[in-house]
This record gives structure tokens, C-alpha cells and sequence, in this order.
């Protein structure tokens, strides 16, 4: 047997086997290690799609709601608006009418001026004319009853004219509120 082991020693031992076994099971230990990464970063990747999918259902119901909102503040705008031009073509109304009672009044005035002239002129010819007194008298008194129903007329027609203008004061005050809710609105 010492023979047979001096022949064993001077061949030279095959070790190529085991280091080839060594290197396929390191290349074995490192493809599971890359496919336990890989498994991984799939399960983080899985879960933060779901998240994202929830995450944008949620945006996706906000927007919705916005969405809803924004249709529901046009309408509101445009209700707004079209109240402003009612409101403007009441204030032009109600300006034009108080125009007309201004030339009204105007040519009421005017009318009473006129009689007050009238009756300046015959209480002259009164004084003038001593035998036509009796018939002067009577037209002045009639005058005088014709200036008095002018001066009810003018009376009521400056109260209507003062009625208007506190309509039309509100009208205004309005109008200027509708404004700066529309501004408030436009903002």
C-alpha cells in the first residue's frame, strides 16, 4: 500500500469538479438573490399602483366635485348678470320717468308763472277799470281757483317726483350691490 500511495501523491489531484460546483452554486445563490429583488421591488411597485389607484379615484371624485361646482358658480354669474340688466334697464326706466316729471313740473311751473302773471295784469286793470270791477273779480277769483288746483297739481306732482327719486335711489343702491357681486363673483 505505500507503493500505492507514493503513485497517488505524485499524480496530481483533479480538483476542477468542486470549484465548478463551488462557482454554479454561488451563480445559484446570486439568481435567487436577483429574483428575491426582483420579487420584491414587483411586490412594492403592486402596492404602490394600488395606492395610486386609489389616490387617483380620489382625484378623480374631487375633480367631479369641482367639476360640479364650477357649473353651479356659471350659473350663479349668469343668474347674476342677467338680474344686473334687468336692474340697469329698470334704472333707465325709472330715469326716463323722472325725466318726464321734471318737464312736467317744468311746464307746471311754467303754467303757474303764467297765471301769477295773469293775475298781476288783471288786479292792474282792476284798479285801472272801476266799472268793470264786478266782472274782474269774478275772473280773478276764478283764476285764483285755478291757480290753487295748479299749486295742488304741483304739489302732488313734486311728491310723485320725490316718490320716484327715492325709487330711483334704490334702484341705484341696487344696482351698485348686483355690481360688486358680480365683481366678487368675476374674482
Amino acid at each position: 500500500m505505500a507503493l500505492s500511495r507514493l503513485g497517488n501523491r505524485s499524480r496530481s489531484s483533479d480538483y476542477t469538479w468542486p470549484g465548478f460546483v463551488d462557482a454554479l452554486a454561488a451563480l445559484l445563490m446570486v439568481f435567487v438573490f436577483v429574483l428575491m429583488v426582483f420579487v420584491l421591488i414587483q411586490a412594492n411597485l403592486s402596492y404602490r399602483v394600488s395606492g395610486q389607484d386609489a389616490s387617483l379615484s380620489r382625484l378623480r371624485a374631487e375633480l367631479s366635485t369641482l367639476s360640479s361646482l364650477l357649473n353651479l358658480e356659471r350659473e350663479a354669474s349668469a343668474d347674476l348678470s342677467s338680474q344686473l340688466a334687468q336692474t340697469s334697464q329698470a334704472l333707465f326706466t325709472l330715469t326716463d320717468e323722472r325725466d318726464l316729471l321734471q318737464r312736467q313740473l317744468t311746464a307746471a311751473q311754467a303754467t303757474v308763472d303764467d297765471r301769477d302773471r295773469s293775475i298781476a295784469s288783471l288786479q292792474n286793470q282792476l284798479t285801472a277799470n272801476l266799472t268793470l270791477q264786478e266782472s274782474l273779480n269774478s275772473q280773478l277769483a276764478a283764476l285764483e281757483t285755478q291757480r290753487d288746483e295748479q299749486a295742488t297739481r304741483l304739489t302732488a306732482l313734486q311728491k310723485r317726483l320725490d316718490e320716484e327719486a327715492a325709487r330711483l335711489l334704490l334702484a341705484q343702491t341696487e344696482l351698485s350691490d348686483t355690481q360688486r357681486a358680480l365683481a366678487k363673483e368675476q374674482a
